[in-house]
């Protein structure tokens, strides 16, 4: 996967519960399949989800609401300009070497960002980022000062 346009790349984490591309880093919603698909019916762009702890009981039972996102998956690595990225609802960065892992889970509202080794584990969750989803040049912007 290749992108191209760091104002277009968002991420955000435990919504429970809008743009271009999208990456939920797990626990999209918490409570019933069904009240998850009408909230998800309304988020605009592509949509990829990163599975979450909450997922398994909520959007991963209906097909109709797997079928609202590009692609599932456990974790997902990714390369924009000089950087790697690793995306992973939980913090994860065993066996990594010179990575940001965009995590959630957690629910920090403060030291949302942790280096550890060569790498840097950043939290993206609802919580941390004034319940709004954050752009990829918002890390990179945010990482380039504090990290």
């Amino acid at each position: 996967m290749k992108f191209e346009d760091s104002n277009k790349i968002f991420f955000t984490s435990d919504s429970h519960y809008f743009h271009s591309n999208i990456f939920h880093i797990g626990d999209f919603a918490f409570g019933r399949p069904d009240s998850s698909f009408e909230v998800l019916k309304q988020l605009k762009g592509i949509k990829f989800l990163i599975i979450g702890n909450h997922d398994k009981r909520t959007v991963l039972r209906k097909s109709y609401t797997k079928e609202k996102f590009e692609w599932i998956k456990d974790d997902f690595e990714f390369h924009f300009n000089d950087y790697c990225f690793y995306l992973s609802h939980r913090p994860n960065i065993e066996n990594k070497q010179n990575i940001i892992n965009l995590h959630g889970h957690v629910h920090k509202t403060y030291n949302i960002l942790e280096r550890k080794n060569s790498n840097i584990l950043l939290d993206v969750g609802v919580d941390a980022w004034n319940f709004k989803p954050v752009s990829l040049s918002r890390v990179i912007e945010f990482i380039e000062t504090f990290g």
